[in-house]
C-alpha cells in the first residue's frame, strides 16, 4: 500500500477534529458526554496514526507522540475560536486515550503475531 494511502485516514480524521474544534459554540452537552468524544476521537486517531507507521519499529510511542501533538495544537487552535477555551485537562485526557488505544492495538499485534492464521485480514 502506498504511503499517501496509508496517511489519507488519519489525515481526514484530523480534518474532522479541526472542523468540530472551529465551531464557536457546541451544542449543550454534558461533560460526559464531551469528555467521551474527546475519548473516542484520540483513540481513533492514535489508531489511524499508527496504521500510517506502519505498525513498525517504534510505532506505538511515535502514534502517541503525534496523537498528543495534535491534541495540544487542537486546544491552541481552539484559544482563537470564539466562544470556546483551551483546556490542559482536555490535551491530557486526549493524550491518555491515546495511549490506552494504542496499548491495547500493541496487544492485540503482539497476539496477532504469536497466533499465525488468527485475524488473517490483519497485517503486521
Amino acid at each position: 500500500m502506498s504511503f499517501l494511502m496509508r496517511w489519507v485516514p488519519s489525515l481526514l480524521w484530523m480534518a474532522f477534529i479541526y472542523y468540530w474544534s472551529s465551531k464557536s459554540s457546541t451544542p449543550a452537552n454534558s461533560q460526559v458526554v464531551s469528555k467521551l468524544a474527546h475519548v473516542v476521537e484520540y483513540s481513533l486517531l492514535s489508531w489511524l496514526v499508527a496504521w500510517g507507521l506502519g505498525l513498525s519499529g517504534r510505532w506505538a510511542l511515535l502514534a502517541w507522540v503525534m496523537a498528543t501533538a495534535y491534541a495540544a495544537t487542537d486546544e491552541l487552535h481552539q484559544a482563537f475560536t470564539p466562544e470556546r477555551h483551551p483546556q490542559v485537562l482536555d490535551v491530557l485526557l486526549d493524550s491518555a486515550a491515546a495511549a490506552f488505544a494504542l496499548q491495547g492495538l500493541r496487544y492485540l499485534v503482539a497476539w496477532r503475531q504469536s497466533a499465525p492464521g488468527a485475524l488473517p485480514h490483519l497485517k503486521t
